[in-house]
């Protein structure tokens, strides 16, 4: 995942644009599933807190219908199914703690979409870089 946040000067707003990639790793089933996401959330801030939610575009790909098994000495079988993408609007959300000293912070994220194709949730931690108190 990365973000690029705003949070004006003595304001409560918050505004952020992300990018996530989700992905399977070493599965013998091919295609791997895969889904991207980006996004623009608006929320608000109290304390060390951040809660957001806003508008995304979702791509990626699933498998479709089973076509064949391919017998891989090294992985064991791998099935093969058909490749197929797909595209979507999501409805991103997320809260962030964040707890920083003046130009650099650490914190952890939930993170989630809810959308028709295929959903996530998550959690990190995260790293800012900025000018973060004032």
């Amino acid at each position: 995942m990365l973000a690029a946040g705003y949070e004006p000067g003595g304001k409560l707003a918050v505004l952020t644009a992300r990018y996530t990639v989700n992905g399977e790793i070493f599965e013998p089933a091919q295609p791997g599933l895969k889904v991207s996401e980006i996004g623009l959330l608006y929320g608000i801030r109290a304390g060390s807190f951040r809660f957001s939610t806003g508008l995304s575009r979702i791509w990626g790909n699933n498998r479709g219908q089973y076509l064949f098994t391919d017998p891989d000495p090294l992985w064991g079988s791998g099935k093969n199914y058909e490749f197929v993408k797909y595209s979507t609007l999501g409805i991103p959300a997320e809260i962030r703690f964040i707890t920083s000293l003046k130009y650099v912070g650490i914190g952890i994220t939930g993170f989630g979409n809810l959308n028709a194709k295929r959903s996530f949730a998550g959690l990190n931690l995260s790293v800012y870089l900025g000018r973060l108190k004032q």
